[in-house]
């Protein structure tokens, strides 16, 4: 994470910028900063968060919004390079297990290079870097999608399953294309704690509440206003 982040900031777009396809740059910053609801599904997780980071005391209001995608995007290679650690180190000790049953005395590859890779490698790829250095949804969905499979890669106890369902609904409220992770999560999922997810789900989905109450307010974006 702390690699990429690095990165990120030495390309950082200074300000608003049409560059890495940043069309709804405009509108999502304003959106944020004066709480209103940007294109559906209004991303009210990014808009709460943005309004945080719009006091940031750095640069342009739209350079904090630039950092919060690269922030977001570093965090999401790190749970990557992390979720690829533990897949391999369990896999290591599974093989090791094998091995001294065998007499054979096989050199794994190391879980951390592996780890290392897997992150940077999804860190730079072109597209990924373009949206990791400027105001757009993608980087914070690339974040809490990282969370998810993180969860649902684990060992599906209680509490996992319901950060599980907490991680897929905040996916949600922050691009729609994340309910395709439904399935994989409902396949990884034994039926005993479906319950757990629902829940996790509902709570993950509440930012939407918050939706109704910036359409009333006074930002000069809000999609579907009735008036």
């Amino acid at each position: 994470a702390a690699a990429a982040f690095a990165v990120y900031a030495s390309s950082l777009a200074p300000d608003l910028t049409w560059a890495n396809y940043g069309a709804d740059g405009a509108e999502l910053i304003t959106a944020a900063v004066t709480l209103g609801v940007p294109h559906p599904p209004g991303y009210p997780l990014y808009v709460m968060l943005g309004k945080l980071f719009s006091f940031v005391p750095l640069g342009t209001v739209a350079f904090r919004f630039n950092l919060l995608s690269a922030i977001c995007m570093a965090l999401a290679a790190g749970l990557i390079s992390a979720l690829v650690a533990a897949d391999q180190a369990a896999r290591v000790a599974a093989q090791q297990a094998v091995d001294e049953r065998n007499g054979s005395r096989l050199v794994p590859l190391s879980p951390f290079i592996a780890a290392l890779g897997a992150g940077l490698c999804f860190a730079f790829l072109p597209l990924v870097w373009k949206q990791a250095i400027i105001a757009e949804v993608y980087a914070l969905n690339m974040l809490v999608v990282s969370l998810a499979l993180w969860f649902i890669f684990r060992r599906q106890t209680p509490r996992v399953a319901f950060l599980m369902g907490v991680a897929l609904g905040l996916a949600v409220t922050t691009h729609l294309t994340s309910l395709f992770l439904l399935v994989p999560a409902a396949v990884a999922l034994p039926q005993a704690r479906w319950k757990q997810a629902t829940l996790g789900a509902l709570v993950g989905l509440s930012p939407l509440l918050t939706l109704p109450v910036f359409a009333s307010g006074g930002s000069p974006v809000v999609w579907g206003r009735v008036d």
